[in-house]
Formats: structure tokens, C-alpha cells, sequence
């Protein structure tokens, strides 16, 4: 399905950009900058020759097969046939503020053509059929869509990539340590499935990890690993813990210590990862937070670097890069 659609696309954009380089004398006179004193060449049929009474110069008018018009002006012994195509080579030049090409070659081409009726005409470019515009925009449009068609079936394709899971049990390998997006399309379930001490909801598969993992080394989860998502705030990612419900968008951004922690307040502390450096913030009046034996004082923040013991009453966790 993919190679059809891949061929028809390349057909149509082919065929498109054929029609739009052959109309050549419509493409030189609609931007002759860039031709004037350059070599061209059209093909076209002769529609009309004329001299102008003198014994070196004559002019005949040629009209390709997109309608485009334009004066050639020759010195060549013999004048070219009406009704004949030729290809013809010469230097673009404007005379009397019209463009002419001065003839360097000419060639006639042995394929028949259509006799053309001989009806006075000017070097003014004619406009294309509204037929031949239609069918441009006909086949510039299915190309656009075919395009569209082909960019959505490769990001469905790179979408469906397996989630990661949330939670690492003693002896896993941990995840990297660069942020990563949760790939999960299902409705928010616990992440922190298998933990007595601690609890979270899976992340949106939008957010991303704050970098790093948490390793707890006390009481009953003693060894195990996890990752969590913080909610943006202000340019930072901010992390609740403490032993309150927390409930709607902030959920999967809050871990839920259990009640059994006496020493340890509803709203205890907060992780915030900010400008690359991860620190936690006391949030706690009579339970103090602590990071490598520092007591943290209620709003006091301190910086979380790699091997730091964060605790909070009984319950301790490491962290790692």
C-alpha cells in the first residue's frame, strides 16, 4: 500500500513539474530576467513571417503548445514554413520594449502538426486555457493530498512504538536518565503497583520524566526503583510527596506516602527540577526534610545531586543519575 502510494505520488509531482518546465515561452516572458542576453530555446509552430524591407533582417512569429507567443528574429538565408514546428535556439533581447529572440539555430522538427490558421499576432505572451490551469491545479491538488496520505501512515506507524514501563523492580536496569515521554494510551492506572510505602499514577504519555531515578533504602520497599513526572510550573518541573489525596490534573505528579508515617506532614516537601538541577523543597512546619543529614527549614530548598539520601520521617530514598 505504502510503494502505491509512494509511486503515484512521484507520477503525478513528475508529470506536474513536465508541464510546468514546457511552457517555456510563457516561463521566459513571464521572468526574462533572468534570459535577457542568454542563450534560450522553444519549440513551436511558425505562425507568421514577415521582413521589414530590409536586405539582412526578417521576423516570423512562432506559438508553442502551451499557447505562448513570441518574435524571433532572423538573418538566416530562407524563411521558415508557416505551419511547421521548429526548434529554435537564440539570444533573448528586447527591442522597442518588446522581447525578441535573435536566432542563433534553427531546426525542423519532422513530427506533423496541426495547420494553424495565419492571423495577425503580437510578442504578448498568451494567456494559458483555463482548461490547462484547471488540470494543473487538479494535479497539484491529488499530489498534496497523496503527500498528506503518505506523512500520516508513517506517523501512525512511529506512534505505536511499546510503552515504557513506569516502575523497575530490585535488579532491573534502570531507565536512561534523559527525560522520556510516556508512551500510554490507556486511561491513568497506579504506577506505583508493588510499593506498601508509596504511591503514584502514571504521567500523560504528553509529560516527561524529571531526569534520573529514585531508589528507596528503608522499610518495606527497601531497594526499589521508580521515575516520576513533574507538573509544569512556571518554567520548572514540580513534584508534591506528603500523605494528602491529591486528585485531578496534578495526580500524577504527586507521591502519596502512606498513612503509618506519623513524622510526616500532608504537605511534606516538593521536588523541583529547574534549569537541569533537580533540588527539594521543605514544605513542612513541624516535619523537617532532609537531604544528606541537612534539615531543611520550612521553605528552604536545597540541591539534589547524584548519590544524595533524601528522608522524610522513617522513610528514605536515594537518588541517581
Amino acid at each position: 500500500m505504502k510503494r502505491k502510494i509512494i509511486l503515484m505520488v512521484f507520477v503525478l509531482t513528475t508529470s506536474l513539474v513536465y508541464a510546468q518546465n514546457n511552457n517555456s515561452i510563457k516561463k521566459i516572458l513571464d521572468n526574462p530576467g533572468p534570459y535577457l542576453n542568454e542563450i534560450v530555446q522553444i519549440k513551436g509552430i511558425v505562425v507568421q513571417y514577415f521582413n521589414e524591407n530590409t536586405n539582412t533582417t526578417a521576423y516570423y512569429v512562432i506559438k508553442d503548445d502551451f499557447g505562448g507567443v513570441i518574435k524571433v528574429q532572423t538573418a538566416h538565408a530562407g524563411a521558415p514554413e508557416t505551419n511547421k514546428k521548429y526548434n529554435v535556439k537564440g539570444y533573448l533581447n528586447k527591442i522597442n520594449n518588446e522581447y525578441v529572440i535573435q536566432e542563433t539555430s534553427r531546426e525542423l522538427l519532422e513530427k506533423p502538426v496541426p495547420v494553424v490558421t495565419s492571423q495577425p499576432v503580437t510578442s504578448s505572451p498568451a494567456p494559458s486555457s483555463t482548461k490547462d490551469n484547471t488540470l494543473l491545479y487538479v494535479i497539484a491538488g491529488i499530489a498534496g493530498v497523496l503527500v498528506i496520505v503518505l506523512i500520516i501512515v508513517f506517523a501512525s506507524k512511529k506512534s505505536s512504538a511499546p510503552a515504557i514501563p513506569p516502575s523497575y523492580q530490585p535488579g532491573q536496569t534502570g531507565p536512561s536518565t534523559q527525560p522520556i515521554t510516556m508512551k500510554s494510551s490507556a486511561p491513568k492506572t497506579i504506577a506505583s503497583q508493588g510499593f506498601s510505602t508509596i504511591r503514584f499514577e502514571s504521567a500523560p504519555k504528553t509529560m516527561k520524566f524529571i531526569p534520573g531515578k529514585f531508589t528507596i533504602t528503608s522499610q518495606e520497599d527497601k531497594g526499589k526503583m521508580f521515575q516520576i513526572a513533574g507538573f509544569p510550573s512556571h518554567g520548572d518541573a514540580v513534584v508534591t510527596i506528603g500523605r494528602e489525596e491529591v486528585r485531578g490534573e496534578r495526580s500524577y505528579a504527586h507521591i502519596k506516602l502512606d498513612d503509618k508515617f506519623k513524622t510526616v506532614s500532608r504537605k511534606q516537601a516538593e521536588l523541583v527540577y529547574s534549569n537541569h538541577v533537580l533540588y527539594v523543597v521543605n514544605r513542612s512546619e513541624s516535619n523537617y526534610t532532609q537531604v544528606d543529614g541537612y534539615e531543611l527549614k520550612p521553605g528552604e530548598k536545597r540541591e539534589v545531586k547524584k548519590g544524595s539520601l533524601i528522608r522524610m520521617g522513617e522513610l528514605e530514598f536515594k537518588y541517581d543519575v
